[in-house]
């Protein structure tokens, strides 16, 4: 999908086509056009298209926002994008972010904690913070925990995890040229905290095709929640929602 998006930027840069398509695919893809585009203009009329076409609060944060992050994530890594573009499309989806958060964006349910707390890293060689916020407010959405750890040194890392207990330790990158700094996080964190939980990778850099796995030592590599929770052996809020559905239809 990010070969359609880069597409659908070019069209919105040359201002020759507007539309947001038909297909959902489509849709995201304008949404990621619109948030890097230099024409605020053309942001708006794209933005307002898509809220007219159908797309509700909840599917813009749960399907277009994390999307347009790893677009943003992998089009930087890849020197697709420029650091002004990178830092415009950042920019809105902090926005967007933001107004969810002051419009009480909930799912039902899911203040609801499971007990597991999680930390999420983002290491000092990386950039960009964006899709770690995205990543956490996720698993927050699944029942958990989620503490930040922003542009720490590994040992202020584990420091940090002496001074709570985790459940599990996520890392969020976007390049490849981050897998021996996490290497090194990864070997300090178990040497100096032995009970640390599952630690896991995620990130642009999940779609690398790198053996990162073996690479940084992590126990898995994965940007989908589902699957993390489901390794880690938790029980998702979302799941227990599910279930109570079921229960109660008639």
């Amino acid at each position: 999908m990010i070969a359609l998006a880069r597409q659908a930027l070019s069209k919105v840069a040359r201002r020759d086509d507007l539309s947001i398509g038909t297909t959902k695919a489509e849709h995201v893809s304008a949404f990621c056009a619109a948030l890097i585009s230099p024409d605020e203009s053309a942001y708006t009329q794209i933005l307002a298209k898509i809220g007219a076409s159908g797309v509700g609060q909840r599917e813009l944060m749960d399907v277009y926002v994390p999307f347009a992050a790893e677009m943003l994530g992998a089009d930087w890594a890849d020197d697709y994008l420029g650091f002004a573009e990178v830092s415009v499309g950042s920019s809105r989806l902090n926005d967007i972010i933001r107004s969810a958060a002051l419009t009480d964006y909930d799912y039902r349910g899911t203040a609801i904690p499971l007990g597991h707390r999680a930390l999420m890293i983002v290491p000092a060689e990386e950039q960009h913070s964006l899709g770690a916020f995205i990543a956490a407010n996720q698993f927050r959405k699944h029942g958990l925990r989620v503490h930040m750890s922003i542009a720490h040194s590994a040992e202020e890392v584990s420091a940090l995890i002496d001074e709570e207990r985790y459940s599990m330790i996520g890392i969020s990158a976007g390049s490849h040229k981050l897998v021996d700094p996490i290497q090194k996080l990864v070997e300090l964190m178990r040497e100096w905290n032995r009970d640390i939980g599952p630690v896991i990778l995620g990130g642009a850099i999940t779609r690398q095709n790198l053996d990162v796995a073996d690479s940084t030592g992590v126990d898995l590599v994965s940007s989908n929640p589902r699957e993390v929770m489901k390794f880690c052996g938790f029980r998702s809020q979302m799941e227990r929602n599910d279930e109570r559905d079921v229960g109660e239809a008639p």
